[in-house]
């Protein structure tokens, strides 16, 4: 391939966009709990070599119910350039971007007719609402979907059958919940023995490997396949949480995915009546048939609350922009026109937003708070916003009722633990306020500091739409309580 000025220009744009990614990164949202629980698992795994969590209850818990792979980066990561929220994110954050470079050569290679500019399904891609904010917040789903996105374009196109199980391997090493989208690769792979009866001694060599994977990390981990149950059987007792909270669809769509969802079916749709009343012709692939099975049983088998939708994020995109009939290049345009539009304007001002309120969300703001006012090994309390702080700054963190019974957490932190500080962020007050005030409650305070911030007239403006969400409008705004102790 001969590269030109048109391809050096896109790569110089994609080299500032990556590098804008990477800067926004400790601006892009508050801290929250998945997020810092990863982040403490990380920093346990650097420290100690171990998968544990502390944050949650103050003493080291193993976090097993994920694989290693995502937590064995990120703690390279924190080698290089240490422990903090841009450091942690960092993953992610390249994850989510080499998926849309993945994805882009999949597409590349799915089309059968005129393809769409790849320049402007990649700008779709990057500008979509919900991988961009995603991207930022820190979790292991976009890791996955790269990895199995690569397994996948081994598995249709290269015929490397060998390095597509590895990499549907490393996905489920990265987090068991790919096995949703795994289910229909195995039917694939039975439909292609079935096909190719002489064909099941490579396909029993290959599975063999990922079950001899899989098991290793569990002997390693657990000691045994019983030690691997009773683990999982015993967290979800230990936290009350049911299975049925994490099994079985609820039907779940992300708010920034809505108009993405709602114009692929309707897109489906159309497809549908034109061929029923005979004015197109059927080009429907093997890929079309497995984006719409992964779907089906991504919505009826996973119980999503947000995060989990980056699993399928691609499918829609792929029955968006691959169709499976042909001479429909005007309604086409239509619906990728409407997203396009929708996607840029969605990321444009949620950019604005960001950009207006990094002063009252800027991390290192909340650590110099805490290196001035808690003295180095203090033991303090709070919400998932002021972890990175607190930990920076040399303290122990532990959070006020994320899991389990408020009053047990409570009595547990202030008798047994015996912590020193409470910080209760102004998002607490509105948010949490009955685990506010229940603290507050209980012991005798002495208010040490206050941190506020003044939004910015451009924050009003973008919040007065109310069209994004303004629940990190506060950033780290804060007052800082010492607990008396008798």
């Amino acid at each position: 391939m001969k590269y030109n000025s048109k391809h050096l220009l896109i790569g110089l744009l994609l080299c500032l966009f990556i590098f804008y990614k990477v800067w926004i990164l400790p601006y892009q949202s508050l801290p929250w709990v998945d997020e810092t629980t990863f982040a403490d698992t990380a920093l346990h795994l650097n420290q100690t070599g171990r998968l544990e969590v502390s944050v949650l209850s103050g003493v080291a818990e193993p976090m097993l119910q994920y694989g290693f792979l995502y937590f064995f980066l990120v703690s390279l990561v924190f080698n290089t350039l240490g422990f903090g929220i841009g450091s942690f994110r960092l993953v992610t954050c390249l994850a989510a971007i080499l998926f849309v470079g993945i994805w882009l050569r999949f597409y590349q290679r799915t089309h059968t007719s005129a393809p769409i500019s790849k320049a402007l399904v990649g700008i779709l891609l990057l500008t979509d609402p919900f991988l961009s904010f995603t991207s930022g917040e820190g979790r292991m789903e976009w890791l996955a979907v790269a990895l199995y996105w690569a397994g996948l374009g081994c598995f249709f196109f290269s015929k490397k059958y060998y390095w597509s199980l590895l990499f549907f391997l490393l996905a489920l090493l990265t987090t068991p919940r790919i096995i949703v989208l795994l289910l229909p690769i195995f039917f694939f792979i039975c439909w292609k023995v079935y096909k190719a009866p002489q064909s099941w001694v490579v396909w029993g060599i290959g599975l063999l490997f990922v079950m001899l994977g899989l098991y290793s990390w569990i002997w390693f981990a657990f000691g045994s396949y019983e030690a691997f149950w009773q683990y999982y059987a015993s967290r979800y007792a230990i936290n009350e949480i049911s299975w049925r909270s994490r099994l079985g669809g609820n039907g779940y769509v992300p708010p920034q995915s809505r108009i993405l969802i709602g114009l692929s079916i309707c897109f489906l749709a159309l497809q549908l009546l034109l061929l029923i009343l005979k004015k197109v012709q059927l080009q429907l692939q093997p890929f079309h048939g497995l984006s719409i099975l992964s779907l089906v049983i991504f919505y009826v088998v996973l119980y999503d609350f947000g995060p989990y939708s980056a699993l399928v994020l691609g499918f829609w995109y792929l029955l968006l922009l691959v169709p499976f009939t042909n001479k429909i290049p005007f309604l086409h345009s239509l619906f990728i026109g409407l997203l396009l539009f929708h996607n840029l304007s969605y990321f444009s001002l949620k950019q604005i937003q960001i950009l207006s309120s990094m002063a009252a969300k800027d991390p290192e703001q909340a650590t110099l708070f805490v290196k001035k006012h808690v003295p180095t090994g203090s033991r303090v309390v709070g919400e998932p916003i002021y972890y990175y702080a607190v930990k920076q700054s040399g303290s122990d963190y532990q959070y006020t009722n994320i899991y389990g019974d408020l009053r047990i957490t409570e009595y547990r932190q202030r008798t047994e633990w015996q912590y020193d500080y409470y910080i209760v962020t102004e998002q607490a007050r509105w948010r949490y306020r009955d685990t506010v005030n229940y603290y507050l409650g209980q012991a005798k305070f002495e208010k040490v500091a206050v941190l506020s911030f003044q939004r910015s007239s451009w924050a009003k403006w973008i919040d007065s739409w109310n069209l994004l969400s303004t629940v990190d409008k506060e950033g780290y705004s804060a007052t800082l309580y010492r607990r008396l102790k008798e």
